[in-house]
Formats: structure tokens, C-alpha cells, sequence
């Protein structure tokens, strides 16, 4: 089943691309709650039966891909100049890489490598936590969750929608235009993070120095300080990992 479930999400990745180059981010977003809301129906239906959880977590990415095709099959009946324009930049594309097909496979392991390594990165933090007091782990897990919402806040709101505009720009061969309007873009989103998560973490900080709060909380409260700030170039290096997609730059991610 989580074979199937690793088949499923190729077959989904393709149809988000769609929606969100077609200005509808918002339909793979709302859709991702589907694959938990259905688990948590599992959990109620058959509490003690973990291994049929599986399937109730299956079922939620079943229904996702059949919401997202439906979307995007209405998407392409109808007229749109959003998905005609980035048509015609695939096959500009298309024609001027005709010579260099091998191309794309070197980049597909270029980002298996980077993802190795983000993942070495995420083994050698944990196991440096784990060495410390017991339950460790789990205050910088809800740290980590706390974190993670103003960073995919900062994703789904300030990049996937944009998104589109800076593939139409590069993929055209206006780069100058695109590299600005991806600066600008990314300016406005920091400052806008910065705002949300720089005044919790002082907080944060300030709780766990002079021991307003005790126990674990105070050990989240300490973690959270610190992942707040990272939260930062955080939602930088999204933008530009997705950027540099756009300009086949694959390379620079490991």
C-alpha cells in the first residue's frame, strides 16, 4: 500500500504543476488536509487496527488525485491564457533543448543528491538532540510543527502564487523582467515573515531565559525561538529552489 501511495503522489505532482501554473494553487493546497481527514476517520472506524489505518491514508491521496484531475480537466476545456502561454513556452523550450535530452536525467540526480543530503542534515540534527535530556526529540518535534506553519504559510501564500508568473517570464527568455519580479516578490514575502515569526520567537526566547515557563515547555518554548528565526531563510530557499527549477538550474542544489 505505501508502494501504491509513492505511485499515486507521481501521478499527483503533475496535476498541482497544472493547477498552480493555471493560477488555482488553492486546489492542491485544500486538497492535502484530505489524505489526514480521512485517516482521522480511520482512527475513529478502527482504533486498534494499525495496519488498516494504511488504507484510510490511501483513500484520502485516492481522492485527492480525482479531485485534482477533475480540476485540471476542466481547467484545459476551458479558454485560459495563463496554461495557452506556458503551452507555447514548453515548446519554445522543447525546440531550443532538441539537441540536449539527456539533460533532464542529470538533473533528476543532481536533486536526489540534494535530497540525500537534506536528509543526512535532518539524521545528524535529530541524533544531536537525541543525545541530550530525554524527550528531546519530541519538544523539538512540536517546535519543529509550530515552525513549520509559518513556513508553509509562507510557501502556500507567498510563492505558489506566484509561481506562474515567474515561469512565464523565464521560460519567455525574459529573465531580466523575471529575476526582478522574483526579487520584489520575495522581498515583500520576508518582510511579511519576518513580522509573523520574529516577535514569537523573541518571546519564545525570553519565556524559556528567565523561566517563566518550566519543564518541557520550556524546552519547546527555547527550540521554537531558535526555528522561528531559521524560518526565514527558510522560505527564502524555497523561492529560489523553485526559481532555479524554472531556469534548468538544477545543479546549484547539491
Amino acid at each position: 500500500m505505501i508502494a501504491l501511495a509513492v505511485f499515486i503522489s507521481c501521478l499527483v505532482s503533475p496535476l498541482s504543476a497544472s493547477l498552480i501554473l493555471d493560477g488555482k494553487s488553492y486546489i492542491p493546497l485544500a486538497t492535502q488536509g484530505l489524505r489526514y481527514a480521512t485517516l482521522i476517520v480511520g482512527v475513529l472506524i478502527l482504533p486498534y487496527h494499525g495496519g488498516g489505518l494504511v488504507a484510510f491514508f490511501l483513500l484520502g491521496d485516492l481522492l485527492r488525485a480525482v479531485i485534482l484531475y477533475a480540476a485540471q480537466h476542466r481547467a484545459l476545456a476551458s479558454p485560459n491564457n495563463k496554461l495557452e502561454a506556458a503551452a507555447t513556452v514548453v515548446a519554445s523550450n522543447e525546440e531550443k533543448n532538441v539537441t540536449n535530452r539527456h539533460q533532464p536525467a542529470g538533473s533528476l540526480y543532481q536533486q536526489f543528491g540534494s535530497n540525500g543530503i537534506t536528509q543526512a542534515s535532518v539524521l545528524l540534527e535529530r541524533a544531536v538532540i537525541a543525545s541530550s535530556t530525554p524527550g528531546s526529540i519530541t519538544y523539538y518535534e512540536l517546535a519543529d510543527k509550530i515552525a513549520y506553519i509559518v513556513i508553509q504559510a509562507g510557501y502556500a501564500l507567498g510563492i505558489l502564487p506566484r509561481l506562474s508568473n515567474w515561469a512565464q517570464a523565464a521560460g519567455a527568455g525574459n529573465l531580466e523582467t523575471g529575476h526582478k519580479q522574483y526579487v520584489a516578490d520575495m522581498k515583500r514575502l520576508l518582510r511579511i515573515v519576518a513580522i509573523v515569526a520574529l516577535p514569537p520567537a523573541a518571546l519564545a526566547a525570553i519565556f524559556s531565559a528567565i523561566g517563566i515557563v518550566q519543564g518541557g515547555i520550556r524546552d519547546v518554548a527555547a527550540y521554537s525561538a531558535v526555528l522561528l528565526v531559521a524560518a526565514l531563510p527558510i522560505v527564502y530557499v524555497f523561492g529560489a529552489m523553485r526559481f532555479l527549477v524554472m531556469l534548468e538550474g538544477q545543479r546549484y542544489f547539491v
